[in-house]
């Protein structure tokens, strides 16, 4: 269980890119988190390896996951 996993869904879905399905726990990383990731990078223009669902320091800072 991660509080940060679960803070960055929050910012996921108030950014419009809510890739959940029903069910998904809010605080483990898994494919929703994924796919809600990939979502969140292609937004502001990333492509290709760099729209890969996985949290990059940039993007993770631009989607502004509070400290927890």
């Amino acid at each position: 269980m991660s509080p940060v996993i679960e803070a960055m869904h929050g910012r996921l879905v108030a950014e419009g890119c809510d890739r959940y399905t029903s069910g998904a726990r809010l605080d483990a990383w898994g494919a929703g988190e994924v796919r809600s990731y990939t979502a969140w990078q292609q937004k502001p223009g990333f492509v290709g390896s760099a729209a890969d669902g996985v949290p990059g320091p940039f993007s993770r800072d631009r989607l502004e996951v509070p400290d927890v």
